[in-house]
């Protein structure tokens, strides 16, 4: 999956940045306290590296906070909302489970933000259930007597309540049923959900450029290696670890990002 826009609102100094879109490379330009930083943490916020999260008494801007009531009726604040393209992997993995055609759209929405239900990150997915469940059916082989059972049903819980129902279910219909119920909330929609959730990226925050390990100008990436650039930057050691080794591991991460970056 691959984010390819975004919209923050509610958070910090963030009233509403509007959507942006998102590309390989995308920098955020703007003074300081313009909320550059903000931004940055309301994205982490939906899956971050670290436990990171949001706080509505620090993070909720401040000049709303005795309206949250009056600016939410329906009870919850959201804060970030992304779009996500799903990828040609993605679609494999959804295909090996339920088979072809049952997403109907490659774009996927997830947002979320403060007094989310059980802090759950909300999923705007399209997906065929009817289509999901002749996939399955075709995929444990039933025939078609088998089948006429099932003739009324459009989705993954009235499958699973009719082929309960059954007063003796053949060995086809019995592994149907187990296949379906293996969908969370017995719902085909939940199940391609969780497919997509594991392959979603996290996001990464990092904030070495207020240590000074870097050039001050991005030519001298392509001038000196680690080791020469900290010679002629004795101060980038200021407060470092005084292991010169894991030091300079790390400047060769820096330099290897940057010169990927600029080829």
């Amino acid at each position: 999956m691959r984010l390819i826009r975004a919209r923050v609102r509610n958070y910090r100094s963030v009233e509403d940045s509007e959507e942006s879109e998102i590309r390989d490379l995308t920098c955020l330009v703007g003074k300081n306290e313009a909320g550059k930083t903000a931004l940055l943490n309301a994205l982490r916020g939906l899956r971050s590296t670290t436990n990171f999260s949001y706080d509505e008494t620090r993070d909720y801007p401040r000049r709303f906070a005795t309206r949250f009531d009056e600016r939410h009726p329906d009870g919850n604040a959201e804060v970030v909302r992304t779009w996500w393209q799903v990828e040609d992997e993605d679609r494999c993995a959804v295909e090996q489970r339920f088979g072809q055609g049952v997403q109907q759209s490659s774009v996927i929405e997830v947002h979320y933000g403060f007094r989310y239900g059980e802090d759950k990150r909300l999923w705007d997915i399209a997906v065929d259930d009817l289509r999901c469940l002749q996939n399955l059916i075709s995929k444990h082989g039933l025939d078609a007597a088998e089948q006429n059972a099932l003739n009324s049903c459009v989705n993954a819980a009235s499958a699973s309540k009719t082929l309960s129902s059954l007063s003796e279910q053949s060995p086809r219909q019995e592994a149907l049923l187990q296949d379906i119920n293996k969908c969370r909330n017995t719902s085909f929609q939940h199940g391609v959900l969780d497919v997509l959730e594991v392959r979603q990226p996290k996001f990464f925050y990092t904030s070495h450029f207020e240590r000074k390990l870097m050039p001050t100008k991005v030519s001298e990436f392509s001038h000196y290696a680690p080791a020469e650039w900290l010679m002629r930057n004795p101060t980038a050691l200021d407060g470092e670890s005084p292991d010169v080794t894991e030091t300079l591991a790390r400047a060769e991460r820096v330099f290897a990002t940057y010169n990927a970056l600029i080829k």
